[in-house]
């Protein structure tokens, strides 16, 4: 039985990754060489089958002469319950003659369909040293990609760029703004100084992981690791011209002092070991787009101006009720688009029914590719008057961009069956509707049956204790109430003070989390999960962003406000050993990571009593 569920699977799980399309990818480290140096050529398969069958044919290579190679690297990864594989193969090339090479297309042959690649043009020029004999090709791991000095012109290497995904929406409609980095260099953190706004428009930001998620693409024949740094939705909100602006990052840049081995793309946040950290400052260009008006033509009566798309419902929670006894009415609208726009629609009721303000529930989901979400409005409906009563049918338009049409969908009737209830009601007067009909209390006051408590006259009871004790006590609770709303009102609107008083709690909340990964002996948790702990809580104090964070910026702060430079100190030694230790796992044991934490959760004590002291 085993084996054939087994081999069930295996057989959907081959049907599955044979569908997904192979990528075959040619890309060289560098495009202007000289004589006397080497590039390397890196010929790269990824597919979504756990083996990649075959071995490409390399290009023509007219004008080179391979010194090393292949050098062969395979890896496999799980995202989303999906496995791909990817296999590369990297060769030394150095050239024999000057001029404008072209490195010809490599071909890849699997089940019929030949893969074919684009052509790289190398520009090689006469070497500094071109009278001296010619030296022997250097070895191949100092020519790996990645292994530049500090005289090599950065803005080659690292970029940033935006996309957006159409530069003509119409009003409302939102146009998806995706800032890319792209580096072959190392970067030891990043932030961002100048976040793009735009006049005119309503923007919102898409939640990405803290960690970058690096992925590898070409340019231009040139292979880049890639992580998206940004991403938002822009809804512009007038017809014309829209400009987004610039959006400007500070980056640490390490710069190697020797060649190495192999260069490691395994994360944004290296150490500085082997070289020394620049800053430089990276800018994306300004977007233009032009934004249409939403036509006329078929434009619904009372249109609000909503874009996307969209569904809607209505439900109660009952229908069979008494006179007097309140139903929950509720319109869901959920879609893709501005969510925050929509307005609560019109709700036509019998005048049987008395109807209240709704109340208004948001959800927004800025996970995926595009803003989506929903909004509840829940009405309370009181019937006043028995009887089959009806709630009508409720309209909502929007515009889709895609068709270009108006669309107006309605939800359906909803009867409910009304019962008389206790209450009597009164006559019904000529001149009043059945809307304002209200309930009377009964007419006939009963005999008490029960004894009655009765009092000494004269009695006072102002002048009892507990008289003046409810005089005091509503004061003193008026006052708390007073501090209280000042203290949410400054939560709400100051966010340093926000951020500062949340600070511990959350760092405390963080420092669990670790401990919980401490326990499991999980290294490169617990050191992520500390480290995030540390940077989180100076981040909070000093209102910057968690993930613009900067050590050499911070150091400065904290010394403008007189904070114990020891404390200081030990703070940022603890954060970079955390971010060194999670890449380098093995060089930790359980004893060095219970030191670690211990240390840092005293570090954090010491911290907030210094803090305490002085006024940031």
């Amino acid at each position: 039985m085993k084996k054939i569920l087994i081999t069930l699977l295996l057989l959907v799980f081959n049907v599955n990754i044979n569908a997904q399309e192979i990528q075959f990818t040619v890309s060289v480290d560098k495009k202007v060489i000289a004589l006397n140096q080497s590039l390397t050529l890196t010929v790269q398969l990824t597919s979504g089958n756990m083996n990649i069958p075959g071995t490409p044919q390399l290009p023509s290579l007219d004008g080179f002469t391979i010194v090393s190679g292949p050098n062969t690297s395979t890896s496999i990864s799980f995202v989303n319950g999906r496995v791909s594989s990817s296999k590369s193969y990297s060769y030394i090339l150095v050239p024999t003659k000057e001029g404008k090479l072209t490195i010809g297309s490599a071909v890849f042959n699997h089940n019929g369909k030949e893969y074919k690649t684009i052509p790289i043009e190398i520009e090689v020029v006469r070497s500094a040293v071109s009278q001296q004999p010619r030296q022997k090709p250097a070895p191949p791991q100092a020519q790996q990609p990645g292994a530049q000095d500090q005289t090599t012109d950065l803005n080659k290497l690292i970029l940033l760029r935006v996309f957006v995904d159409k530069k003509n929406p119409y009003i409302n409609e939102g146009v998806t703004v995706t800032y890319k980095l792209y580096t072959r260099v190392q970067v030891r953190n990043y932030g961002i100084s100048k976040p793009p706004t735009a006049t005119g428009a309503w923007i919102e930001e898409y939640t990405i992981p803290q960690q970058p998620v690096l992925k590898t693409e070409v340019v231009d024949g040139i292979s880049y690791q890639t992580a998206i740094i940004k991403k938002l939705e822009l809804f512009p909100t007038k017809s014309g011209e829209l400009t987004l602006e610039p959006l400007v990052m500070q980056t640490d840049i390490l710069v190697r002092n020797q060649r190495r081995n192999v260069f490691n793309f395994d994360s944004f946040f290296n150490d500085d070991f082997f070289g020394r950290t620049i800053r430089k400052e990276l800018v994306a260009p300004a977007v233009k787009m032009n934004v249409l008006r939403l036509p006329d033509e078929n434009k619904p009566p009372g249109f609000k101006n909503i874009v996307g798309k969209f569904s809607i419902n209505s439900e109660v929670d009952k229908t069979e009720v008494s006179t007097n006894e309140a139903v929950s009415f509720k319109i869901r609208i959920s879609g893709t688009g501005n969510i925050k726009l929509l307005e609560s629609p019109e709700v036509k009721v019998s005048g049987d029914f008395e109807r209240y303000e709704p109340k208004i529930e948001e959800k927004i989901n800025k996970t995926g590719d595009n803003i989506t979400g929903e909004k509840i409005f829940e009405d309370v409906l009181i019937p006043r008057l028995p009887g089959n009563q009806k709630i009508e049918q409720v309209r909502f338009s929007y515009f889709d961009p895609k068709t270009k049409k108006y669309i107006t969908l309605s939800t359906r009737e909803i009867f409910v069956n009304v019962a008389p209830g206790k209450e009597r009601l009164t006559a019904l007067p000529g001149n009043i509707s059945r809307g304002e009909v209200r309930l009377i209390g009964s007419d006939i006051r009963f005999i008490k049956l029960k004894p009655v408590k009765w009092e000494k006259m004269g009695d006072s009871f102002y002048k009892n204790y507990i008289f003046l004790i409810l005089i005091i006590f509503p004061l003193c609770l008026l006052g708390a109430t007073v501090v209280y709303n000042n203290h949410l009102e400054r939560i709400s609107t100051d966010v340093v003070y926000r951020r500062s008083r949340r600070a511990v709690k959350s760092a405390e909340n963080r420092l669990k989390k670790s401990a919980q990964y401490l326990n499991e002996n999980s290294a490169e948790k617990f050191y992520l999960t500390l480290s995030s702990a540390l940077r989180g809580y100076i981040a909070d104090k000093l209102n910057i962003s968690e993930a613009g964070f900067l050590t050499d910026e911070v150091k400065e702060i904290l010394k403008t406000r007189n904070i114990d430079e020891e404390i200081t100190g030990k703070f940022i030694e603890l954060i970079k050993t955390c971010d060194y230790l999670r890449f380098a796992p093995s060089e930790s044991n359980l004893e060095d990571m219970k030191k670690i934490f211990n240390e840092s959760r005293e570090t954090l004590t010491s911290f907030e009593k210094e803090v305490s002291k002085k006024t940031l």
